[in-house]
């Protein structure tokens, strides 16, 4: 049951109803219950136990009830501005009207928005338009600008491709947006996509067509790059309408993902966003699933394709590892080290260790690359934990990051104290062979 009671009322409701059955003086159940005698009284009149509005009952208004239902007809009927109203008003109706009144008083009768008050056409334009159904091989290509890292002397863009059927998405990150660099990204979408791509849509960049010229807009006359390197592989090239990039609203929505990348995560250098945009690439399509594809991945998508059509594919339709089984790594060193820790026999289990796995040193907190647990006998350290650096040389490396490796060092010396001789290794290395030779001892 719902209970109207104001916020400094004196009195409850089961109080109330108390006052209103009691027998007692009004004297009495005032000492009683602590409260005034014309509290008690206000209560013993009153059948129920709600409070009530505290608004006046009749407001304080220029214009009578009688004048006030005609300007809102007025207002309902002509649809005019506030300020033409009040003219009005004030000529024909009351000439003593404010328009702070008279706006007050459309807000009390509902009418405060005139385009509420127009009425609404149901057409079919208004509907919104859906992307037609097409089979796999409708690629909608487009590019994005990507942020300056702080290694890099000027932004590099990427290139996306996605297919309208199955959601399938291949990205390149490119140092130009040039017609070249448009070409050669197409060569490689068409070697990686694993179905036939018949039709591609783009919008009028340069990179894309000479739609558009010094003169105006004209027909794109066939001799662009794009346009040739679409014929030479048997695909139509379309262009959206200027001036409606919604038509290629599907890949515009993949680049707002993108965004929310960018925005959300902090990259280190050019190679480590270019590692973190093509591992999102590799999750979009191996395991995210899609609303539009009835909460399937893109690549289950694609085997279903498969299984109905096989003409449409050129190559099978694979799974690949999941995102547990996928180590994040930021350089090409790292890459090498991790393909040789996969196919190494004497390692049981690794890790790349997480931003969060800090240790403490006086110059700042340090974040080493791998922990490695390796098979007990075969080796002289069974628990490893590594730094990978491309170059050995402490020339090489910045006086503030070797000084962390140097307290990482004698961290580990003093856990191994506590512990056990020799229970954790720690050492730089700059590939896996160097890493053997110090387990192996």
């Amino acid at each position: 049951m719902t209970i109207r009671l104001h916020a400094n009322a004196t009195t409850t409701p089961k109080i109330r109803r108390y006052i209103q059955e009691s027998e007692k003086s009004h004297k009495a159940l005032a000492k009683e219950l602590g409260i005034s005698i014309d509290t008690v009284r206000r209560w013993r009149k009153r059948d129920d136990v709600h409070d009530r509005s505290h608004t006046a009952h009749r407001l304080n208004t220029t214009m009578t009830e009688a004048q006030e239902a005609v300007v809102i007809e007025l207002r309902r009927s002509l649809l005019l501005s506030l300020d033409d109203l009040l003219v009005v008003t004030r000529e024909f109706v009351n000439a003593d009207v404010s328009r702070a009144g008279l706006d007050r008083c459309l807000r009390r009768h509902g009418v405060s928005r005139l385009a509420d008050l127009i009425p609404k056409e149901e057409t079919a334009n208004n509907k919104p338009k859906t992307f037609k159904n097409y089979d796999p091989g409708f690629v909608h290509v487009d590019i994005k600008y990507l942020p300056q890292m702080p290694d890099e002397t000027s932004r590099r863009y990427l290139f996306v491709g996605i297919d309208r059927a199955t959601r399938w998405v291949y990205l390149e990150v490119c140092k130009s947006k040039s017609a070249q660099a448009a070409k050669g990204f197409l060569n490689r979408l068409v070697a990686k996509a694993p179905f036939v791509i018949k039709k591609l849509l783009t919008d009028n960049d340069k990179a894309f067509t000479d739609r558009f010229s010094t003169a105006g807009e004209r027909k794109p006359t066939g001799n662009h790059v794009f346009d040739k390197t679409c014929v030479q592989h048997g695909i139509e090239h379309r262009l959206i309408p200027p001036r409606h990039p919604q038509t290629n609203g599907m890949v515009e929505r993949f680049n707002g993902r993108i965004s929310e990348v960018l925005a959300t995560t902090r990259f280190d250098s050019a190679e480590n966003l270019e590692q973190t945009l093509l591992r999102y690439g590799y999750l979009y399509n191996q395991h995210i699933p899609q609303r539009a594809l009835g909460h399937k991945t893109p690549i289950q998508a694609l085997k279903d394709w498969q299984k109905k059509k096989p003409k449409l594919f050129r190559k099978q339709v694979r799974n690949h590892a999941g995102p547990d089984n996928y180590a994040i790594t930021d350089s090409k060193v790292e890459r090498d080290f991790v393909k040789e820790l996969d196919t190494s026999k004497e390692v049981v289990v690794y890790a790349k260790l997480p931003r969060g796995f800090l240790i403490p040193t006086p110059v700042g907190d340090y974040n080493p690359d791998w922990a490695i647990s390796f098979k007990e006998g075969s080796v002289k350290y069974v628990y490893f934990v590594a730094e990978t650096k491309g170059s050995m040389s402490t020339m090489q490396l910045r006086a503030l990051e070797e000084k962390k490796i140097d307290c990482a060092r004698r961290f580990f010396e003093n856990l191994n104290e506590k512990l056990k001789p020799e229970h954790v290794k720690y050492s730089v290395v700059d590939s896996f062979g160097k890493l053997m030779e110090l387990v192996v001892g």
